[in-house]
């Protein structure tokens, strides 16, 4: 009963993370807040989409060590839960994490981290510049496909075998 817990404890930190960080760029491009500030703008992007970089690395993770837990308990859910995990892979945000998040300098290189090697990665892993595409993808509001919903519907089930 507590290992479902602490799944469940894991989860609701991703949808807290990853809803947060996605809503406070939302809310600051729909009501402009901030808008003339553009120091302000660059920086709440780049808190926000390290946050759901980091926390898809962690999804990552978490797929990794409880996948045949979760198969056996949601065999339906398997097939979403992989395609979320070969697209995260395939954007490589466990490279971002590694490269970027707490590092000031490149560990091959040995040179400076620079904002256009991390803009250049961001797109990488956005699919593009429009980071708010990006967000909809993930977390779509007019459909049950997102990640975000995966995430959720996997935590219900599991709070039903409480």
């Amino acid at each position: 009963m507590r290992h479902i817990e602490e799944l469940i404890e894991i989860l609701c930190g991703f949808i807290v993370d990853v809803q947060s960080s996605i809503r406070l760029i939302e809310d600051m491009e729909e009501h402009e807040t901030h808008g003339e500030n553009a120091v302000f703008r660059q920086g709440a992007y780049r808190v926000c989409l390290n946050s759901i970089f980091l926390n898809l690395a962690k999804f990552i993770e978490f797929h990794d060590k409880y996948n045949r837990e979760l198969h056996s308990l949601f065999p339906e859910l398997t097939d979403r839960r992989k395609y979320w995990v070969s697209e995260f892979k395939k954007r490589d945000v466990i490279g971002f994490r590694n490269k970027f998040v707490a590092h000031i300098r490149c560990k091959a290189s040995k040179k400076p981290l620079t904002y256009d090697e991390m803009d250049s990665y961001v797109s990488k892993i956005c699919g593009g510049r429009d980071a708010l595409a990006f967000f909809e993808w993930l977390y779509p509001e007019n459909n049950d496909h997102g990640f975000m919903q995966h995430v959720e519907y996997t935590k219900e089930k599991l709070r039903e075998l409480l």
